[in-house]
């Protein structure tokens, strides 16, 4: 019997062999009910009892399928996580710039019980190594740490990272179709969607993306991180573009902040370079090039740079792939999408270059760093603001390459474009006046 596969896990009691059911285990009721609703302990779901209710008369949380049926009598188990680790001494962790080091230093002195912290720090400025020190000072203390994220292509790109800074330390990186499997070890990088599957686990859970759909405003997801958590657990944020509810808490105090405008490389982020086209759509539907597309095509291949396209809408990867495809015949290129099943392969080979481009909805607004990379959207109006930013946060962040493209296609003008270049412009002049007067 391996018990530890048990610590800090929630499990339902029919998944347990007869033997761990003996274990000493935490034990809840998976299904709260009172007169009128039934309250999911899983996942925090309130739902009217009428609604909710089998054949046979019992009820069960329709909010929480995908993770297995929960119904009327079925118990949560777990048992308490012990850190039974070994004290870590890392080796030489990579070299920060100056503020990268004081920022990081912030983090690790955020280490306390029960503390919550925002680090946010523009796109580009190496927010995951300047988690390496406070990773680190929670390996020297036995701490069990948790790395999640709502999207799966940021998962693939922090755990190779993760794994050869600490090495020693074993670790296990989980998502809906991820390869590996559950393990017991010291550090997790999942998806938040994971978190439903833990409880009271973690003593460090550093949650990255923190604005990111589908993890903001969703109050499972939310509900699922407080539950993965130990009482006196550390939280840590990490964002470059907080939403309302976090600046509110800023500045009521009730989360510290350690602020960064500056990019790794010291160099500003890439300005919008905003195209107002009156008929874009006229000229997409009828598959007319016009130079506001065809000059950055032509400049890109030219000079044998990738590119990724953006659009608001499913039904416009087809068209805009098509229009691109007739510009620049000789680049392999293709779309993709959230629930395109190749969508991580297609993302692999865009990095191994077998791909000069992708056409893409808004899921690969995070995750991607690629050098000498440029963006263009369509319809950029019909963005949020934190979308925009981030898309542009794609650009530049090599510091051989630290600059690019950001060209966006617009029908009209938009309070959104506006404000996304205000955030822009805003870190930008912070930047400067940072690396001015220190």
């Amino acid at each position: 019997m391996n018990e530890k596969r048990l610590y800090g896990r929630q499990l339902v009691e029919s998944e347990l062999t007869l033997a761990e059911q003996d274990l000493a285990l935490i034990k809840r009721p998976a299904l709260i009910l009172t007169k009128l609703f039934l309250v999911c302990q899983r996942c925090g779901q309130k739902t009217r009892l009428k609604d909710c209710r089998l054949p046979n008369g019992k009820h069960y949380c329709p909010h929480c399928l995908r993770f297995g049926r929960l119904t009327e009598g079925d118990v949560l188990c777990s048992l308490k996580e012990p850190n039974a680790f070994l004290p870590v001494t890392c080796g030489l962790l990579p070299k920060l710039s100056l503020w990268q080091e004081k920022c990081a230093q912030e983090l690790v002195a955020a280490l306390r019980p029960a503390n919550r912290h925002l680090l946010w720090a523009v796109t580009g400025a190496g927010k995951t190594e300047m988690l390496y020190p406070l990773i680190a000072k929670a390996l020297q203390n036995k701490l069990r740490i948790c790395l999640a994220t709502p999207r799966i292509d940021v998962c693939n790109e922090l755990y190779p990272r993760l794994s050869k800074v600490f090495p020693e330390v074993e670790s296990v990186l989980l998502y809906g179709a991820s390869v590996q499997k559950y393990r017991y070890t010291q550090i997790v990088l999942c998806t938040v969607h994971q978190l439903f599957r833990f409880y009271r686990a973690f003593d460090l859970l550093i949650l990255d993306e923190t604005d990111a759909y589908p993890f903001i405003d969703n109050i499972s997801l939310h509900y699922a991180v407080a539950n993965a958590c130990k009482q006196e657990a550390t939280q840590i944020y990490l964002t470059a573009t907080p939403d309302q509810k976090l600046r509110k808490a800023i500045q009521t105090k009730k989360i510290g902040l350690t602020y960064l405008p500056l990019r790794f490389h010291e160099q500003p982020l890439p300005s919008l370079q905003i195209n107002y086209i009156k008929d874009l759509s006229q000229k997409l539907q009828r598959k007319r090039p016009f130079k506001q597309l065809v000059l950055p095509l032509k400049r890109w291949s030219k000079n044998n740079e990738p590119f990724l396209i953006f659009v608001p809408k499913l039904a416009l990867l087809a068209p805009v792939l098509q229009l691109v495809q007739t510009l620049v015949p000789t680049l392999n290129g293709t779309t993709v999408h959230a629930s395109d099943p190749l969508r991580l392969d297609k993302v692999r080979l865009l990095r191994q270059e077998k791909y000069r481009y992708l056409v893409t909805t808004t899921i690969l607004e995070r995750g991607v760093t690629l050098p000498k990379l440029n963006v263009m959207v369509f319809y950029a109006e019909l963005f949020k603001e934190t979308t925009l930013v981030q898309i542009a946060g794609r650009v530049g962040r090599s510091k051989k390459h630290s600059t690019g493209d950001v060209i966006l296609l617009c029908q009209k003008h938009a309070e959104v474009i506006k404000r996304a270049r205000w955030q822009i412009d805003h870190a930008n002049k912070q930047a400067k006046k940072m690396l001015r007067y220190g």
